[in-house]
């Protein structure tokens, strides 16, 4: 496992792997529906992360969906450290710590039947075309 970070308006689209830990900065956007992530979310500066799944929680309170923001608005280091749970829509779990500084967020969407199916034939669709 290992960090990755996303900075200066980037946009980063993870479905599987291992990281241990993520950063998002400067506008950045990071979507993610799959893999291992079971160490520590960090944001600021208006960067967002986006997570498709289920079964969310925060701090051991079932979240749903939704948007989580900063506490103090601050410093991300001035925040207290969260804990989001859940199901990735891959089907692995999540289970992390997060900060959120700023401006920044983390949206946690459940995505519709129709949204899945299309997800799914656009990773079938990326497979075969690589595989050929």
């Amino acid at each position: 496992m290992s960090y990755l970070g996303s900075r200066e308006s980037s946009q980063i689209n993870i479905s599987g792997g291992s990281i241990a830990d993520l950063g998002s900065y400067d506008s950045s956007q990071v979507n993610i529906t799959g893999g291992l992530i079971d160490s520590d979310l960090f944001l600021l500066d208006q960067s967002l992360i986006q997570i498709f799944g289920s079964d969310f929680a925060v701090d051991g309170q079932p979240f749903g969906f939704g948007e989580l923001i900063s506490i103090f608005g601050g410093s991300p280091k001035n925040e207290p450290w969260r804990r989001l749970t859940g199901t990735l829509l891959s089907g692995e779990l999540i289970d992390c710590d997060f900060r959120i500084g700023h401006d920044a967020r983390i949206i946690l969407t459940i995505p519709e039947p129709a949204t899945v199916s299309l997800l799914s034939i656009g990773g079938l669709m990326l497979r075969k075309r690589h595989d050929g």
